[in-house]
């Protein structure tokens, strides 16, 4: 018996496996360049091949950023996938940073990546979504098409939606 409910009901439990509830709007970061972060895991739903395109296209400019923070397994997927090319000038690759810092880390970005592969898009909410969302970040979405964050972005405002292969438009 849990709260009042019972049989098998009682038996299912929600755990929470990120810390976004203890986010929190935080200020704008000052200075330049403007930061784009891609924080998180980089699975088989999550396809960054855009992002680069975009990071090589503004690889000249000083005024951009990107920073790529994997998990583990997404730093060996990486590895995989991308391992054989070199970062832009503009692009660093680092490890997931801890629960205890993640809250200024993702304060200290100006736009927050979100990247959904459309093959799986009807069935991905990623929790950086939620994160950037807490902070009051705007989101770059790569990919997604038919994903209702992609409606919620364009609906308020939220971000920049960039269809899957069309990058450049988005670098401009």
């Amino acid at each position: 018996r849990h709260d009042g409910v019972s049989g098998k009901a009682a038996a299912i439990v929600v755990q929470p496996n990120w810390p976004e509830p203890a986010l929190r709007p935080m200020p704008w970061p000052d200075g330049k360049p403007l930061t784009v972060l891609y924080s998180g895991h980089y699975g088989y739903g999550h396809d960054l091949q855009d992002l680069i395109v975009i990071a090589e296209a503004l690889e000249a400019s000083d005024a951009v950023r990107f920073q790529l923070h994997l998990s583990e397994r997404g730093l060996l997927r990486w590895q995989r996938q991308h391992g054989h090319m070199a970062l832009p000038d503009n692009m660093s690759l680092a490890p997931l940073v801890g629960a205890e810092c993640l809250s200024k880390h993702l304060a200290d970005a100006h736009i927050h990546v979100v990247a959904i592969d459309d093959r799986v898009s009807q069935a991905l909410m990623p929790s950086k979504a939620t994160a950037a969302f807490r902070l009051g970040r705007p989101i770059m979405l790569l990919g997604g098409a038919s994903s209702s964050l992609r409606q919620d972005i364009e609906e308020h405002g939220l971000g920049l939606f960039v269809h899957r292969g069309k990058s450049l438009d988005a670098a401009e």
